[in-house]
């Protein structure tokens, strides 16, 4: 399992052994020339603050798109940025690349090759290479297989010239093969991956060699009144460390199963499935961390122990003259991804600019899942999310370790509808993982679910579920979740639609009951007029450990009023209120404890009424309006009130000009903030255009004003 390394990328020769100019008749119709220049000035009349210049781009990009065939395409670029922020330093970025296809009725093939020259005053240089070359079968013939090969490389180079740090270079090969298969409703996969990465700056290598394969059937029967699936998969995976003696290599860790959300709870609950963020793609947005909002961000690391957290984001500039050393976390474990346990608050973070990432050092941490929770922001700024990657300091005799995870999954489904009024469906999943090496464990999931519906009228419809989560593990607690349900709705008339909810749960720990729950939730949403809609929702929700005098008792109530007084006007209000009481057990210090049981309570109640009024009276002016007032003894009251108004002031096939202005605000801090500002768009030609915003911010504390202009060409 060893990929020879490469210190060049033969491919690459292809980018630079192009003709330097194609033929005029090519030029015209396939090279495209693009320029981009953008420049930032701030102010404020704080004593300790510098006015002017504060950042400026300028980006070129050289695109060749000629016409080779019918069959055949052909995609050049050659682009440069040059990134300028004040008391930060230049960036220099060239990024030359190059995609070839070759498409027929028996193949297709594909090649990919970039590089990416970084330039930093203030930091390392780096350089980036890469090619990917792909070929699948494009036959289309019964019962035959689909066959797809690729293989690629990635090396990257660090040059700190300047610094005590010793440069360094790593380099990533991967080969894959894989097929497909299917007949009727059968479909089969098999992929074969092997990879190494060999990084000289901390002296180790890193081999994968990974097995997955895949069985899917699905049929129904009786005229659909019948559905069925099954599907089956297999993956194995076996890693092996090398590196010299007395080195701390950093390696990461393989992380599946990526979830993320905004959960006021974080402490329980399980978060909706995010592919996205464990996917390998550094580039695309998989979440949007927005102000204000609790972003939960979690993956599934099967034991294996990791150090730190690397949360990549997308290349947004405004991270590079914000302040994100205002972002902070709190560090979560779960064996089962529904109850977590916080672990560390806020946890060591820092934001590294060249990469585009937080880097959040965990410390050594084990479990089935990890979680980071935000906990503070950049004030007006949201934060895109494209991957998260975990890393640990391998441990092992000899200069290295050897690690194998084999996985085993099967899915079930069932849905059975024995009448036009009923349906019945069931899902069985038991998935089965075995650690080998450093850290030896084995775990095991398995789930069932059903629930049946029936539909006696309108007026009656009630629904029962069931469903049962049991984790067997080898280096921690069993645990087992048990939730029974019974819904039901009625539609009196056809403007009333109402839901009442009775939930009871019961967890277990090593087959012993530790806590008990119940839920009831009633849920109605009616049309009172045309224009006027309303919602209502109660609940009540009791929480009991069996295990010892815990207990909690809480009630929420929620009213929505939304209403469109005018085609132009709309306005919505909302009241929402919760009050709970809970009663936990004290244990003193060893020294302190004389025996009995200390009880201890605590409650409160939280409230918050808010309105949002939108107004358009014309296709030039806009206006909304929103007020917040919270209340209650577990918070603190306040009153806020936001005003926005939008005046499109001129509009033409060229040029359009907007003023807006804002008015904000908060008894928190007793702060009025009015922001004055304009977008102004110019299109003064086929070739450019030009656009420039800017604001002026007047508030007790300080007044401060800002201005971007930017100007686009294209030929």
């Amino acid at each position: 399992m060893n990929i020879r390394k490469k210190r060049y990328l033969v491919p690459l020769a292809l980018l630079v052994s192009a003709p330097a100019w194609p033929p005029a008749y090519v030029c015209a119709k396939s090279i495209t020339l693009y320029g981009n220049w953008r420049a930032g000035f701030n102010g404020s009349d704080r004593d300790d603050s510098v006015n002017g210049f504060t950042d400026f781009r300028h980006r070129y990009d050289v695109r060749w798109t000629p016409l080779v065939t019918g069959r055949i395409n052909l995609n050049a670029d050659v682009g440069y940025t040059n990134n300028w922020v004040r008391d930060k330093g230049t960036r220099q970025i060239l990024n030359p690349s190059m995609n070839i296809g070759v498409n027929n009725d028996i193949f297709a093939f594909g090649f990919d090759s970039y590089m990416v020259l970084n330039s930093l005053d203030n930091g390392p240089d780096r350089t980036t290479t890469a090619w990917n070359v792909d070929l699948s079968s494009s036959w289309d013939r019964y019962l035959w297989p689909r066959l797809s090969m690729s293989a690629g490389q990635r090396q990257e180079d660090i040059d700190y010239s300047g610094s005590s740090r010793p440069d360094g270079d790593s380099l990533y090969s991967f080969a894959t093969t894989s097929a497909f298969w299917e007949w009727n409703r059968l479909d089969m996969m098999y992929s074969y991956l092997l990879a190494q990465t060999d990084d000289s700056a901390s002296g180790s290598v890193y081999d994968q060699a990974s097995h997955t394969a895949q069985l899917n059937y699905q049929d129904s029967f009786w005229d659909n009144r019948m559905n069925f699936g099954f599907s089956q998969h297999y993956y194995q995976i076996t890693s092996e460390y090398t590196f010299d003696q007395g080195a701390t290599p950093r390696v990461s860790v393989p992380l599946t199963n990526g979830r993320a959300g905004n959960d006021f709870t974080p402490l329980t609950g399980a978060l909706p499935a995010n592919a996205a963020l464990v996917d390998g793609n550094r580039d695309a947005a998989a979440f949007t961390i927005q102000v204000q909002q609790p972003a939960n961000l979690a993956a599934q690391t099967n034991f294996n122990p990791i150090d730190r957290l690397y949360v990549y984001t997308t290349k947004d500039n405004n991270l590079l003259l914000a302040d994100t050393a205002a972002v902070t976390w709190d560090l979560y474990t779960s064996n089962d991804g529904i109850t977590w346990q916080r672990i560390r608050e806020n946890v060591p973070s820092s934001f590294n600019s060249d990469e585009f990432r937080f880097e959040v050092i965990t410390g050594s941490v084990q479990a089935f899942f990890v979680k980071l929770v935000a906990t503070g922001w950049i004030p007006g700024l949201d934060i895109g999310v494209t991957e998260l990657e975990a890393y640990t300091t391998p441990r092992g005799g000899a200069g290295g370790s050897t690690s194998k995870t084999t996985q085993h999954k099967t899915n079930l489904f069932l849905g059975v509808a024995p009448t036009r009024s009923t349906n019945f469906t069931y899902s069985f999943s038991w998935d089965q993982a075995d650690y080998t090496g450093v850290n030896e464990a084995e775990t095991e999931q398995i789930v069932h679910t059903a629930r049946f519906n029936w539909f006696v009228s309108r007026y009656f419809n009630p629904s029962i579920g069931f469903s049962d989560v049991i984790q067997n593990y080898t280096l921690t607690d069993d645990t087992e979740n048990r939730t029974y349900n019974l819904s039901l709705r009625s539609t009196p008339i056809p403007t009333v639609d109402s839901t009442l909810t009775f939930l009871y749960g019961e967890y277990y720990k090593n087959s012993e009951r530790n806590t008990t729950n119940y839920n009831i939730n009633f849920n109605t949403l009616a049309t009172l007029y045309p224009d006027l809609t309303t919602e209502f929702n109660v609940g009540y929700a009791r929480y009991r450990s069996d295990l010892d005098y815990d207990e909690s008792d809480s009630l929420y109530f929620r009213w929505v009023l939304r209403s469109r007084l005018r085609e132009t006007l709309s306005a919505d209000l909302t009241t929402e209120y919760s009050t709970y009481d809970a009663q936990y057990e004290i244990i003193p210090p060893s020294h302190l404890d004389h025996g009995g049981v200390t009880l201890d309570s605590s409650g409160g109640s939280t409230g918050q009424t808010s309105l949002n009024v939108s107004w358009r009276p014309s296709s030039l002016l806009s206006c909304s309006l929103n007020g917040v007032s919270t209340y209650g003894d577990a918070q603190d009251t306040a009153q806020t009130m936001v005003f926005t108004a939008d005046y499109l002031a001129l509009r033409t096939a060229k040029t359009n000009l907007m003023f807006n202005y804002r008015f904000n605000y908060s008894t928190r801090d007793s702060d009025t903030i009015n922001n004055f500002g304009f977008v102004w768009g110019w299109d003064f030609s086929n070739f450019f255009i030009l656009r420039t915003t800017g604001n002026y911010v007047v508030s007790s504390g300080v007044n401060s004003w800002n201005l971007t202009t930017q100007l686009t060409a294209k030929f």
